[in-house]
């Protein structure tokens, strides 16, 4: 027959926090639920079982709301790549000017992020000329300096 615990593995055992085994009682906890609120205590014990007593209706709603879903997603990367778009030019003026960073690093630095870009979509396309005209007119051969705004 194997051992088993006194307390159950969620609940620490109350006599671990006993300074003195003679002081040692349990004193439970009072839970006061919100206004008009419920509590169920099957559905508590069902996730410390690690079990999701709404798991069916969660299914539902995931499956009733998955081309609502998928459409908000698609806007959301839109307006992320349109972000991105608009912000090249700014991050790599900053990338180019950091004076914390020799010449060499810089370039390497904004041939890494031309590296990062994957696809052959147009806004691939596009950002590779920019960051391509970008190292073209900013710096002065390969090792040679950067200009940058004073």
């Amino acid at each position: 027959m194997p051992l088993l615990p006194r307390m159950s593995p969620y609940r620490p055992d109350p006599q671990e926090a006993c300074q003195y085994p003679r002081d040692c009682y349990f004193e439970a906890a009072v839970v006061l639920i919100g206004l008009g609120g419920t509590f169920d205590m099957t559905d508590e014990l069902l996730r410390l079982g690690g079990d999701d007593p709404y798991r069916r209706e969660k299914a539902h709603f995931l499956a009733a709301t998955r081309d609502l879903r998928i459409r908000l997603a698609g806007r959301a990367f839109a307006e992320g790549l349109r972000s991105a778009a608009a912000e090249l030019p700014e991050r790599l003026e900053s990338i180019a000017c950091d004076a914390r960073r020799t010449v060499r690093e810089r370039r390497a630095i904004i041939a890494a992020l031309r590296q990062e870009i994957d696809g052959d979509t147009a806004a691939a396309r596009e950002a590779a000329a920019t960051i391509a005209r970008f190292v073209e007119t900013r710096f002065d051969g390969a090792d040679g300096g950067v200009s940058c705004p004073p």
